[in-house]
C-alpha cells in the first residue's frame, strides 16, 4: 500500500492535507487533456480563477439569460433557480453565506463543446464563524453561445455520473 493511502484506497487525513484535499477524496490527475473538445473545460478553469479573485458575482456578465441552476441534485425540482433573477438568489446565498469562500479545480472533465464536469475541493468559512469547512464537490457546467445555460452541485460522484447518462 503507498504511502499516505488508507486501506480503501483513498488519502489520509495527512496526505489529502498536503495534497490540498478534501479528506477521503480521491486524489486525482491534471485537468484531462486528451482528444475531445475543451472549449467548456476551458471556460469551465476560467471560471474558477474568476470566482476565486472577484467572487461570485463577477461572473454575471458569462451567464446566459435563461441559466438554470440546480443547487441540490437529489432535489432538482424543488431546488431549481432560473434566469437572472435566479443567478442573483445564488450569487447572494454563496457570497453572502461565506466570509471566505476558495474553489480548487482538482479536475476539469470534458464532456464535449457545451459540458464539462468539474472535481472541485471548496474551503469557506461561514459568515460569523471561525471554522473553516472543507468538502469535495462535483458540478456539471454547461454552456449555451459562450455562456454559463446550467450549473448543478453534487457531492456524490456517482449522483453526478447518473446525470450524465441521461
Amino acid at each position: 500500500m503507498p504511502l499516505g493511502v488508507t486501506p480503501n484506497g483513498t488519502p489520509s487525513a495527512e496526505a489529502a492535507r498536503i495534497a490540498g484535499r478534501t479528506d477521503g477524496q480521491p486524489l486525482c490527475r491534471p485537468s484531462y487533456r486528451g482528444s475531445v473538445p475543451q472549449i467548456a473545460a476551458e471556460a469551465t478553469e476560467q471560471l474558477y480563477e474568476r470566482w476565486n479573485e472577484d467572487g461570485l458575482e463577477a461572473l454575471t456578465d458569462s451567464v446566459h439569460p435563461d441559466v438554470e441552476l440546480i443547487c441540490d441534485a437529489l432535489r432538482p425540482v424543488e431546488t431549481a433557480l432560473h434566469g437572472l433573477d435566479g443567478w442573483q438568489q445564488w450569487v447572494a446565498r454563496w457570497d453572502g453565506g461565506y466570509e471566505t469562500m476558495q474553489i480548487q479545480t482538482d479536475g476539469v472533465i470534458p464532456i464535449d463543446d457545451d459540458h464539462a464536469l468539474a472535481l472541485v475541493s471548496i474551503t469557506a468559512t461561514p459568515r460569523g464563524s471561525q471554522q473553516e469547512l472543507r468538502w469535495a464537490a462535483a458540478h456539471l457546467w454547461s454552456f449555451r453561445d459562450g455562456r454559463i445555460a446550467r450549473w448543478e452541485s453534487h457531492v456524490d460522484l456517482d449522483a453526478a455520473r447518473g446525470t450524465l447518462l441521461l
